[in-house]
């Protein structure tokens, strides 16, 4: 039974029909539930993290400012299928993670918005969240996917869209391609079922935000095809904002981007304009192959797979695989890619130098990542890497991790905000978690039931 969307702008007692009055009773059943399970079984500690204040600008701000709390987080979907890349984890099962899970997300729930990366089971984890609303999308195909909750009591969704990011053409202009062109305007190199989701929030008074949220491309070997992601993304949020006629609206980009801050991906993101070395030149001359999975001419489009409401009845039993049975720390990346080739004129793909004019037109300065635009007192990236020229940037004040596990510990997750009007000030940060508090490896109990920990912020306008 789905649970209803309210807004704001909706009377506080209207007349409900037999179905909304459905809608409604689920909706108490399930808050009953959420009670009950707290007062009867305690729910499971985890590694609670405090929001650390920060210095701000406030002579630009208006005598009434805007705040906004937000948090993203990879919740990780049923990694017990895939016991391999965790060994040693105690809470792999669904019954060791569930509570552990609703225990983590019920403190982030004192953000105004959430924004979750391959989740799967919301209608189980939705209890944690009695004061928001969501919005649900899945790729073609895919048991778990992107969702976006937001505070009901302060917001509306105005507008909502899902980007197939394989769909997208990444060379819109090239017309004279004509219809058999398509393959070529995409100019992608893997098949990936990845998306992004990007919704318009409204407030009463008619200011709003825009906020994406996106899971990149896995694969390390396939650094070009994330910034051809990102430049599919950005156009369509882009698109967005001129479709909806709000462009003094600030726009937030979140999610796990599969990319580290010493990567080309971070810095065409930040700092676009700035000439790319000759390392990350190479870096992304070398990943641009094109797997057999781009081949065959890919599915048509399905309707928007976007939900503003949440399906509470079962779900799908099935585990999803990692496409292409690899997993993130499958030793695949290694050597040179199996079923890869090199790129032809009819597949499209740009230079390094054609991709980061693509960025830089899109974006001007860059994003401002609210990590690493930041000071803050705790354990950074730029305290672990030893690649100079991306600390020389806001690449060093990224947390330490996000990412962590016995094969890998990496910093992948991100909140960006995207250049525009208004200028947005970062006034708190959740405080990242430094490598001994994460331990051996997660998913771990008392710490985290995913593979990747939450990072959020509070920005005021």
């Amino acid at each position: 039974m789905p649970i209803s969307t309210r807004t704001p702008s909706e009377p506080k007692e209207p007349m409900l029909s037999n179905k909304d009055a459905q809608r409604v009773q689920a909706c108490e059943t399930l808050l009953l539930t959420a009670q009950h399970h707290t007062s009867k079984e305690q729910l499971p500690s985890f590694l609670r993290r405090d929001w650390i204040p920060l210095p701000h600008d406030t002579t630009t701000t208006t005598t009434s400012p805007h705040k906004l709390k937000i948090v993203t987080w990879n919740a990780n979907p049923s990694p017990n299928s895939r016991r391999d890349l965790f060994p040693g984890s105690d809470c792999l099962k669904w019954s060791e993670r569930k509570s552990l899970l609703l225990s983590e997300l019920a403190y982030y729930a004192s953000a105004d918005i959430i924004c979750l990366q391959e989740c799967d089971r919301l209608n189980d984890l939705i209890i944690s969240f009695p004061d928001h609303e969501a919005v649900q999308a899945f790729g073609h195909g895919k048991l778990h996917g992107l969702v976006i909750l937001y505070r009901r009591s302060l917001f509306r969704v105005r507008a909502q869209k899902i980007i197939h990011l394989d769909e997208g053409e990444l060379s819109p202009s090239s017309a004279s391609l004509g219809e058999d062109g398509g393959r070529q305007r995409r100019g992608g190199t893997r098949l990936t079922k990845n998306i992004g989701l990007v919704v318009a929030l409204e407030r009463n008074d008619g200011t709003g935000v825009y906020v994406a949220t996106t899971h990149l491309f896995w694969h390390p070997k396939f650094t070009y095809e994330r910034i051809r992601q990102c430049i599919i993304l950005l156009r369509a949020i882009r698109q967005f904002q001129q479709e909806h006629g709000v462009k003094s609206w600030p726009a937030i980009l979140s999610g796990d981007l599969n990319t580290q801050p010493s990567e080309p991906t971070y810095q065409l993101l930040t700092h676009p304009s700035l000439p790319l070395s000759e390392a990350m030149t190479l870096r992304i001359n070398e990943s641009r192959i094109v797997h057999k999975s781009a081949d065959p001419v890919l599915p048509q489009p399905t309707p928007e797979a976007v939900l503003d409401q949440v399906d509470t009845g079962p779900q799908p039993n099935g585990q999803e695989v990692k496409e292409g049975h690899e997993g993130e720390g499958s030793n695949s990346s290694q050597g040179m890619l199996p079923n890869t080739r090199s790129p032809q004129p009819e597949d499209g793909i740009l230079t390094a130098s054609e991709l980061a004019e693509l960025v830089s037109t899109l974006l001007g300065s860059g994003c401002k990542s609210v990590y690493g635009a930041s000071t803050w007192d705790g354990e950074t990236f730029g305290q672990r890497s030893d690649q100079q020229e991306a600390l020389d940037r806001c690449a060093a004040h990224e947390p330490s991790y996000t990412c962590f596990t016995p094969l890998w510990k990496l910093t992948l997750d991100y909140l960006f905000v995207l250049p525009g009007e208004m200028k947005v000030e970062v006034t708190q940060l959740l405080q990242p978690a430094s490598g001994e508090q994460l331990g051996e490896g997660l998913p771990r109990k008392g710490i985290t039931a995913s593979d990747h920990v939450a990072i959020g912020c509070e920005l005021e306008w």
